[in-house]
């Protein structure tokens, strides 16, 4: 695409083009395909970029009905700038493209050395970088995954860049009047009502994307937290509430691993049959046949023949 930095273009080289005065002077007059432009250069710079580079996500212009609906107020969902802010908002929650093929000559200054001397020099390249660690504080990621990813700030401030208040009036046609928003439901069409829908349906893809981009690993540790939270409850009625969690939210392994531990109870010992090195790279079809494996169903059988009969 147009858009996207050639790969031979190093990341530095990159961060020194965005901050120039020149992308400022450009803003002022960019297309929306300048400014997607600056985006996708932002998206392959070093991890640190919600320090310095938000003020060059921008999107602006007139918030403006079409008036293609026929309704009493107007249309909606018909002006550019939606278009460009939907735009905007699936680059940054989809993978970016050769992210770390920009960034390779960054991994080996971004991972701690095996020859270092200095201790303090290793650890002080890693301040940083945020993991995710169990009950006993050991890292539940591989490092040596993480040197690239955004810090959680990055992607805060560039999503902060995302003018939603904007794009929630639109849809809804919200009219700010004397500082306060007003709501006017006759001003919604048949035809608008629908687009509004199929908007509502695209948005959740998107956050949907956005947090397997960004955020899959901790979001499932976090609602395998929530399963043994309730499972663990004094009083059996809380279980019901297992039967409505969103399942369907978390990665396919991480469910099979929820029904492993819950066929021999959440206990802590649950996956000493599996070394906790090792769990996080179980495929899918391993925790199946875990699962299956006739130790879990002996497992299973006691735990339902000590449990009390309420």
């Amino acid at each position: 695409l147009e858009e996207e930095p050639c790969l031979f273009t190093s990341a530095e080289w990159l961060k020194e083009q965005v901050q120039s005065p020149q992308v400022y002077l450009q803003l002022r007059v960019a297309t929306r395909q300048d400014h997607l432009f600056i985006l996708n250069h932002v998206l392959r710079c070093p991890p640190g970029v919600g320090a310095w580079a938000p003020s060059c996500i921008q999107i602006g212009g007139p918030w403006e009905q079409d008036g293609i609906d026929g309704g009493v107020c107007g249309g909606m969902l018909g002006c550019w700038p939606l278009d460009h802010a939907l735009t905007v908002l699936s680059t940054i929650l989809n993978p970016v493209k050769a992210r770390e093929d920009f960034l390779h000559h960054l991994k080996e200054t971004a991972l701690p050395s095996q020859v270092d001397e200095d201790k303090n020099l290793s650890e002080d390249k890693n301040d940083n970088v945020w993991v995710v660690v169990d009950s006993s504080g050991e890292d539940e990621e591989d490092p040596a995954q993480l040197w690239a990813r955004f810090n959680e700030n990055d992607v805060v401030q560039i999503l902060n860049q995302v003018p939603f208040k904007e794009i929630f009036q639109h849809i809804l046609l919200i009219k700010e009047e004397d500082g306060s928003l007003n709501y006017d439901v006759s001003c919604t069409s048949h035809q608008g009502f629908m687009k509004l829908f199929a908007f509502a349906t695209h948005l959740l893809q998107l956050f949907r994307t956005g947090l397997a981009t960004y955020s899959q690993v901790e979001y499932d540790q976090l609602f395998e937290k929530a399963v043994e939270t309730i499972f663990s409850s004094p009083r059996s009625g809380a279980w019901q509430f297992l039967a409505v969690i969103p399942y369907s939210s978390v990665s396919l392994s991480q469910l099979w691993k929820i029904v492993y531990k819950l066929h021999i109870g959440m206990r802590d010992e649950s996956v000493s049959t599996t070394s906790k090195e090792s769990e996080g790279d179980k495929s899918n079809q391993e925790w199946a046949d875990l699962v299956t494996h006739a130790d879990t169903r002996g497992q299973f059988h006691d735990y339902l023949v000590n449990m009390e009969e309420n």
